[in-house]
C-alpha cells in the first residue's frame, strides 16, 4: 500500500528526470545547431548529423522507459502500455504512469 510519502516521493522523481532530460537535450539541440550554423558546408557531406536530435530523442525516451518499467514492476502496476507509452512520448507515458499509480493506490485504501 501506498501513502501520500511515497507517491510524492515518486512524483517528484519523475518531475526530477523529465526537468533533467530535457535540459540535457535542450542544451545539446543548442550546441549542435549552433555547431551546424559554423560549418555549413560540411553538412552537405554528412547528412547523418542533423538527426542526432532525434537520436537523443529516442534515447532520452529509452532511458526513461527503462526506469518506468523497473518502478511498474516493482510497485506491481496492472498496464500493458504504459512502456510502449513512455517511447513514444515521454511526458505523456510519465502521467498516465502516475495517475494508475494513484488510482491503483486509491482502489487498495477503499
Amino acid at each position: 500500500m501506498l501513502n501520500k510519502n511515497k507517491i510524492t516521493k515518486i512524483i517528484a522523481k519523475y518531475a526530477l528526470i523529465l526537468i533533467v532530460l530535457y535540459l540535457i537535450q535542450f542544451t545539446l539541440d543548442f550546441l549542435f545547431d549552433s555547431y551546424f550554423e559554423q560549418h555549413v558546408e560540411d553538412i552537405t557531406k554528412k547528412m547523418w548529423l542533423p538527426n542526432l536530435s532525434l537520436g537523443m530523442t529516442i534515447l532520452f525516451n529509452l532511458i526513461t522507459a527503462i526506469i518506468l518499467n523497473t518502478d511498474i514492476w516493482r510497485l506491481q502496476l496492472k498496464s500493458r502500455y504504459l512502456t510502449i507509452m513512455t517511447l513514444v512520448w515521454r511526458p505523456l507515458g510519465i502521467c498516465l504512469f502516475l495517475i494508475s499509480l494513484i488510482n491503483q493506490s486509491r482502489d487498495e485504501n477503499l
